[in-house]
C-alpha cells in the first residue's frame, strides 16, 4: 500500500492506494467511496482494506479516500456539506483518470452512492464501472430507523444532530430524499450495479424493490441475509463485487 494526498478545493484529501498486479499499460484505477457514517476509508469492520487487497491481486490500482473533514483528510465536519463530499469525489476521479488516461470504476457505499450518483449524472463519460452497495435514500420513517425523535428533531430545525457521537448534516438527508434520488437514479445513462443487503436495517426490502423498479440502467442484486453493512456476509460481498468488476458485460 502506499500513502497518497491530493487536493480538493484548499483541502488535503488522504488515503491509500493498493497496487493492481499487472503492467502499467494494463491497470484499470478503482475507487472506493466510503458512507457518511461507514467509518470512512476503512470501511465497516475493515470492509475496504479486505475488498482493495482481495480485489487489486487482479489488474485494479485502488484507491481508498477520507472525503473532508473525515478520517485523516483536512476540514472540521461540522462545516462539511453535501455539496462538499459531491466536489471531493469529482476532484477524486478527475485526478486519477488524468493520470491514467482511462474511465474510472468505481464502489461506492450508503451516502457515497449518492455522491457518486451526482458526478455519474454530470460525467458519466469518466466511469467505467459502477457498483452501489446499500445506497441510502431518506424518507421521514427511514430517518426514525437512523435518529431517535428528539435528534430528528434537531436534524429538522437546527439542521444538525448527532448519531452515536457522530455529527450529522441536514444536507446530506436533503440531498438524498428518495423521490430525488428515483428521479436522478432514472436519468442515467450507463449501467449501475446496485447490490441490496435483504436485512438492511434501515431500508426495507420492499422500500428497495419499490425505488428500483422500472429503473432501466440497475442491474440488481441482493446478498441474503446481510445487514447494511455486511458485517457478517463481507465474503459474498467481495467476492460478489470481484466478479462483477471482472465481467467485462458490465463496462462502459
Amino acid at each position: 500500500m502506499e500513502y497518497i494526498e491530493i487536493n480538493s478545493n484548499g483541502k488535503v484529501l488522504r488515503g491509500m492506494l493498493h497496487k493492481g498486479n499487472a503492467s502499467t499499460d494494463s491497470l484499470i484505477p478503482l475507487i472506493i467511496i466510503h458512507g457518511y457514517f461507514s467509518a470512512n476509508k476503512i470501511g465497516p469492520q475493515r470492509l475496504f482494506v479486505r475488498m482493495a487487497n482481495k480485489i487489486a491481486k487482479n489488474r485494479f490500482d485502488i484507491y481508498r479516500f477520507d472525503l473532508s473533514g473525515m478520517g485523516e483528510s483536512d476540514g472540521e465536519i461540522d462545516d462539511i456539506k453535501f455539496s462538499d463530499h459531491i466536489a471531493d469525489v469529482e476532484n477524486i476521479v478527475k485526478e486519477i483518470r488524468a493520470k491514467y488516461n482511462k474511465r474510472v470504476s468505481v464502489v461506492s457505499h450508503c451516502l457515497g452512492c449518492n455522491i457518486t450518483l451526482e458526478n455519474v449524472l454530470k460525467n458519466s463519460e469518466w466511469f467505467r464501472e459502477i457498483i452501489f452497495l446499500a445506497p441510502y435514500y431518506t424518507t421521514d420513517d427511514i430517518l426514525s430507523n437512523l435518529f431517535d425523535e428528539t435528534s430528528k428533531k434537531q436534524l429538522y430545525e437546527e439542521n444538525y444532530t448527532y448519531r452515536k457521537g457522530l455529527y450529522a448534516h441536514k444536507s446530506f438527508f436533503e440531498g438524498s430524499k428518495q423521490s430525488v434520488f428515483i428521479e436522478k437514479i432514472k436519468k442515467v445513462e450507463v449501467m449501475i450495479n446496485v447490490v441490496i443487503p435483504n436485512k438492511d436495517q434501515f431500508i426495507s426490502l420492499e422500500d428497495n424493490k419499490k425505488t428500483f423498479k422500472g429503473v432501466e440502467k440497475v442491474n440488481l442484486l441482493y446478498v441474503n441475509e446481510a445487514d447494511h453493512n455486511f458485517l457478517r456476509h463481507q465474503e459474498e460481498l467481495i467476492n460478489l463485487v470481484e466478479g462483477l468488476l471482472l465481467d467485462e458485460k458490465y463496462t462502459v
